[in-house]
């Protein structure tokens, strides 16, 4: 069983991918607090607890990307229904579709905007995975030169510290391509 432990802390990515299960359906609080932390998904990536999952909602609310309307189903108490609005859809839409432009928001923002593609069908993930792809081998040539001018810079001194960090960031980068390459293959 692989057990989550990471807490996202990107409240903006965070509210909109909630957006990405409210434009498949309407869905009450509690079942999208079972959406988000279902295992099988979305919540192998994150957890979050129910209380500030509330608390994200309403900020949405407020923001206009999604609205409440009171439902009663038998003998059940009322209950907020949540669904995305227009101006919700639009935002969720771009953010979709745009790459990560850090290193440090792609273990987990990128997973998410990879999951919610993925249910959109292959054609959307491989294009998200192939902007990923032109992102990371900009950041790739943008490293290079800073690798190449720090070793300018600073030829009688192999282990300044500045080159060991683009060095580590340009194999980061390297690996983040080796698997995006990975993903696209896979998804033939």
């Amino acid at each position: 069983m692989i057990l989550n432990i990471h807490i996202m802390n990107n409240i903006d990515d965070f509210k909109i991918s909630f957006l990405g299960f409210l434009s498949l359906k309407p869905m009450h609080g509690y079942e999208l607090h079972k959406q988000v932390t279902d295992l099988s998904g979305f919540g192998i990536v994150w957890k979050i607890k129910i209380g500030k999952l509330y608390t994200m909602l309403n900020k949405l609310e407020k923001e206009g990307l999604i609205k409440s309307t009171f439902t009663k189903e038998g003998n059940r108490p009322v209950r907020n229904e949540f669904s995305i609005t227009p101006t919700g859809e639009n935002i969720y839409e771009t953010w979709l579709i745009s790459p990560v432009n850090r290193g440090r928001d792609f273990r987990i923002i990128f997973l998410l905007k990879l999951y919610f593609s993925l249910r959109n069908g292959i054609e959307s993930a491989n294009k998200l995975i192939g902007s990923q792809i032109e992102t990371c081998n900009r950041w790739l040539s943008e490293r290079i030169i800073r690798n190449q001018e720090s070793l300018i810079l600073r030829e009688n001194d192999e282990n300044d510290f500045p080159i060991i960090v683009n060095k580590y960031r340009q194999i980061q980068i390297q690996g983040y391509l080796t698997w995006l390459e990975w993903c696209k293959e896979s998804l033939k």
